[in-house]
């Protein structure tokens, strides 16, 4: 049997679909470009294509980005090697990603941000709460040894948990 042949396992209802995130940021994307909201991922799509700065400028606004946008979301290049995305943008990843403006909600606070399970098979597992008080105290530490913006910070550092905090942290 091929995969046009294969049988449909599993298809969410219209409620699941309606209220999946990539539907919500449809929606939003497709208001800001001002195309009809009906249609399917297809659709999506091309409207994307048809108005890739105003796709990309949703998602950043969608997404929660903090930081400054800039004039452009999205500059077109002769092939895809030579397109910027948000050129002009100044972006603090670290509270992007970290998100501290909803330490306040409880469950938001207390959820899980991070699992990390080293070599031995060790688990290590961190709240938001805990992942922000970490990199928030390696931060001071590094702004301490007089690190800048603008100043790059390297490390050596294997793949467990400590490499994401001072990357955000950096």
């Amino acid at each position: 049997m091929n995969h046009a042949e294969a049988a449909l396992l599993w298809k969410p209802d219209s409620e699941m679909v309606s209220s999946a995130i990539i539907s919500e940021f449809a929606r939003f994307f497709l208001a800001m470009a001002n195309e009809p909201l009906d249609g399917d991922y297809a659709g999506l799509h091309a409207a994307s294509v048809r108005h890739p700065g105003v796709f990309w400028k949703a998602v950043w606004e969608f997404s929660g980005s903090v930081g400054e946008l800039g004039n452009r979301s999205f500059v077109p290049g002769t092939s895809i090697r030579d397109a910027q995305w948000f050129p002009d943008a100044k972006i603090n990843f670290a509270e992007t990603m970290l998100k501290p403006a909803y330490l306040d909600d409880f469950e938001y606070a207390n959820g899980t941000a991070l699992v990390a399970i080293n070599e031995k098979g060790e688990r290590t597992s961190l709240t938001r709460r805990e992942l922000t008080d970490q990199v928030c105290r390696v931060a001071a530490f590094l702004r301490s040894k007089g690190v800048n913006a603008g100043d790059r910070v390297v490390a050596v550092i294997p793949n467990v948990a400590e490499a994401v905090i001072a990357h955000l942290a950096a």
